[in-house]
């Protein structure tokens, strides 16, 4: 979405003419540095363009150069340590009365804000699950991640915190859920008996052999659990202070088990670009993932463009972070990226 928006700033410009300057000494600029970057996010998280922000701005702030402005959001959204999850505000804008469900996506291990949430979701008495597959043993004010709505749904997955090889798991507390659950897992088999099937279902069920799996990853939890943390401040201790480098921002109240060290970067402080150092970081033995694409970006889902999503997911580089990681590799991986910044 930030793609040569420079020329998008300029004919903005152009259109509402040198006349519309005022001689009001700018009010941003007796704002706080870190004022003025929360309300360019909190505009973008709202869905506003790059190039609305500097309008909205302008206007009610007495910008008068909206190119100037323009190139100071980009700045501010390429560089913040944003949260990369849903916020409160996403929601409620988007409740209909066809709306069935919240889905929540705890991502890369940080938790959303789930106590507003949890409310919303009440309020307009809407069925809430939570996607935890990134961020199990995650906790948001004491309680654990998946434990806040009507369902909580975990993967096994080799890449995940724990695995069973492939599969996962749904919690709930509530009974009718479970009974539907059950059935469909295992061929929508009804309780009438054996082989009579009453309504589509799959075979979803975990082999014992996966369970076994799963089991052993249990035993060894706290070591696993210990491990992601060292990994996790690891990073931080050898990138976080660094202009173009920026750490996904960490809901309060949380205690996240970082399933995986995705780093926001500013492409205009690299010599290459996000796809080109994943590309030069294989050359280095490093294997790196780029961010996952927002939901408007595929057309199966056509959806409402998300700037705020967009821009997030063209400047993500997932880092290595499995649990057997060690110290010094971790060393080399963060040299290794930095080695090319200008």
């Amino acid at each position: 979405m930030l793609k040569n928006k420079t020329e998008e700033f300029e004919k903005i410009e152009e259109k509402l003419g040198e006349s519309q300057e005022t001689e009001k000494k700018p009010s941003w600029i007796k704002m706080k540095p870190k004022e003025v970057e929360e309300l360019v996010v909190k505009l973008a998280r709202e869905g506003n363009s790059p190039a609305k922000i500097g309008l909205i701005l302008r206007d009610k702030h007495g910008i008068p150069k909206v190119k100037l402005l323009g190139r100071k959001v980009e700045k501010i959204l390429k560089s913040t340590n944003v949260k990369y999850i849903t916020e409160k505000v996403e929601i409620e804008k988007k409740i209909t009365n066809k709306t069935k469900a919240i889905l929540v996506v705890h991502n890369y291990g940080n938790i959303c804000d789930m106590e507003p949430i949890v409310k919303i979701a009440k309020k307009n008495n809407i069925y809430l699950i939570e996607d935890v597959a990134e961020a199990p043993f995650t906790k948001y004010k004491g309680k654990s991640a998946g434990t806040f709505g009507d369902l909580g749904c975990f993967s096994f997955q080799a890449t995940k915190t724990i695995t069973t090889g492939e599969g996962g798991a749904v919690i709930t507390d509530n009974p009718e859920l479970e009974k539907k659950m059950r059935k469909i897992r295992s061929h929508g088999l009804s309780a009438r008996g054996r082989y009579w099937h009453d309504e589509i279902g799959y075979n979803f069920r975990l082999t014992n052999v996966q369970a076994a799996i799963g089991v052993a990853q249990l035993e060894k939890l706290d070591i696993i659990l210990q491990n992601k943390k060292r990994i996790y401040d690891l990073y931080k201790k050898n990138l976080s202070g660094i202009d173009g480098i920026a750490f996904q921002k960490i809901t309060h109240g949380s205690e996240p088990i970082i399933w995986a060290v995705a780093v926001k970067i500013n492409q205009e402080k690299f010599r290459v670009s996000r796809d080109e150092m994943i590309d030069k970081l294989l050359e280095k033995n490093i294997e790196t993932r780029p961010g996952f694409y927002p939901f408007h970006a595929m057309p199966l889902y056509n959806t409402d463009v998300l700037p705020m999503a967009d821009e997030i997911s063209k400047n993500i580089i997932s880092l290595p972070s499995f649990a057997a990681l060690k110290d010094e590799e971790i060393e080399y991986i963060c040299s290794s990226l930095k080695s090319f910044m200008k």
